[in-house]
């Protein structure tokens, strides 16, 4: 106990700089915070990330309120859209694109491509962890059925991320986030506050380009590299 604050300090210091780069880095830094995001999910430290952000006064600071997400649930329905932008970018906005249209794609893709005597068990394995990445964007039930037998297409998920969190933040859309960035906070902060006030409606435009843009990758990446639709020996 004695020794742990001398060996946290240079740590923390450390997490604390990569955040205020991040967070000063445009949208730049908003890829790297969704790529970081989800590359850090197999060893849990995207907890230190985003609380870092959601939390502190790397996420920013409105009228002495610290962290994105506090800002955000205290002031969404009180004041213009243009200054929440600044803070919901880091929020469940840049999650939405993979959690509701992208990963259910590669889900599809994993299950078309599984050898058929699989089939029916990926099958089961594949709607349990679609259903809790729409509804609530819990998304590890997913994750893990491919990270481990093939990073590659855990370090494309990563990219796809980074690339939805830049998204969102260019085409200027405002939703925020009281769990995550499935369906229910896709409903509750973004259809039901209206589209003219956070532009909900790119979500689903893109959304629809991210299946396929998932479809598209992990099938190719399993069928060409990793062959998994070939049977496999006894």
């Amino acid at each position: 106990g004695q020794v742990a604050p001398f060996i946290w300090a240079p740590v923390s210091a450390g997490i604390n700089g990569l955040g205020t780069l991040i967070s000063e880095s445009g949208l730049l830094g908003v890829f790297s915070f969704g790529f970081l995001e989800r590359l850090l999910i197999p060893t849990g430290l995207h907890h230190v990330l985003n609380g870092i952000f959601r939390t502190t006064a790397i996420g920013g600071v409105y009228q002495g309120v610290e962290g994105c997400l506090n800002i955000f649930l205290q002031f969404f329905d009180s004041v213009d859209i243009s200054v929440m932008r600044e803070y919901t970018q880091f929020l469940g906005q840049g999650k939405m694109l993979f959690m509701i249209f992208g990963l259910p794609a590669a889900a599809y893709a994993i299950y078309k491509t599984s050898p058929g005597e699989k089939k029916n068990k990926v099958k089961a394995l594949m709607i349990a962890g679609v259903a809790a990445s729409i509804v609530s964007g819990i998304t590890e039930p997913l994750e893990f059925t491919f990270l481990f037998v093939a990073p590659v297409l855990f370090v494309v998920h990563a990219v796809f991320a980074g690339l939805s969190f830049m998204l969102m933040a260019m085409l200027d859309v405002f939703i925020g986030m009281t769990f995550s960035g499935g369906l229910i906070d896709f409903s509750l902060f973004g259809i039901l506050q209206g589209n003219e006030k956070t532009n909900w409606i790119y979500v689903i435009l893109i959304g629809i380009v991210w299946a396929i843009l998932y479809y598209v990758t992990f099938r190719i990446l399993i069928t060409k590299i990793f062959a998994w639709d070939t049977p496999l020996p006894d």
